[in-house]
C-alpha cells in the first residue's frame, strides 16, 4: 500500500517514513471524500426540504365523513362477483337481489359503526400508481363499498383486508392510508 523510503539499517533493520508523494495522494483523496459527503448532505436536505408536508396529516380523521341517516343504499362490490346491495326501507335495510330479505339491524349497525369509525393511519401510498399497485383502484381492487343518497353514489372507497389491518383509498382521493 505505502511505500515507504528506506533510511539507514540499524541491526538489520530498515527504518522509513511514508514517502511525501504518497501524503499528497492521501491529502487529495481525503479532500475528494470530504467534497463528497458534503454533497450528499446538501442532497439530502434539499429532498427533505421539498417533500410533501404531512405536518397537516391528521391521524384521528374519521376514514368516512358520511352521515348513514341520509344514505338509502350500499353496494360492497368484490371483483368479479355479483355486488351485495342493501337498500333501506320501511325504516330498516333489506336485500334486494334475495327477494327483499331483511338485514339484520344489529348487523348492520355494527358494520357503519366499524366503517365509521375507522380513522385515518400514515398513508402508505400518494400516487395513482401507487393504489393501483396496492389494490384500490378503480381498476384493481379486491372490495369497493359505495354509499347511495337519492341513486347516486355520494361516498365510495376501495378496501384492503389484510391480517390484521387493512388499506384504503377513498373516491377520488389519491392518498392510500393504512387502517391498523
Amino acid at each position: 500500500m505505502f511505500f515507504i523510503r528506506l533510511t539507514r539499517p540499524i541491526c538489520g533493520l530498515t527504518i522509513g517514513s511514508y514517502s511525501n508523494n504518497k501524503e499528497g495522494r492521501l491529502a487529495t483523496w481525503i479532500k475528494v471524500l470530504s467534497l463528497l459527503l458534503v454533497i450528499q448532505v446538501g442532497l439530502i436536505a434539499w429532498f427533505r426540504s421539498r417533500s410533501d408536508d404531512l405536518s397537516a396529516y391528521d391521524s384521528r380523521q374519521p376514514l368516512l365523513s358520511l352521515d348513514i341517516s341520509g344514505v338509502d343504499k350500499v353496494a360492497i362490490e368484490e371483483k368479479g362477483k355479483e355486488p351485495l346491495v342493501m337498500t333501506r326501507q320501511n325504516g330498516g335495510w333489506v336485500l334486494p337481489a334475495a327477494q327483499r330479505f331483511p338485514v339484520s339491524p344489529t348487523r348492520f349497525r355494527e358494520f357503519t359503526e366499524k366503517l365509521l369509525g375507522a380513522k385515518l393511519s400514515w398513508p402508505v401510498g400518494r400516487t395513482k400508481v401507487a393504489a393501483k399497485q396496492l389494490k384500490v383502484s378503480d381498476d384493481t381492487y379486491e372490495r369497493k363499498i359505495r354509499f347511495f343518497k337519492d341513486g347516486e353514489a355520494v361516498e365510495w372507497f376501495f378496501l384492503v383486508p389484510l391480517l390484521p389491518s387493512a388499506r384504503s383509498m377513498r373516491g377520488g382521493e389519491v392518498t392510500t392510508p393504512f387502517i391498523p
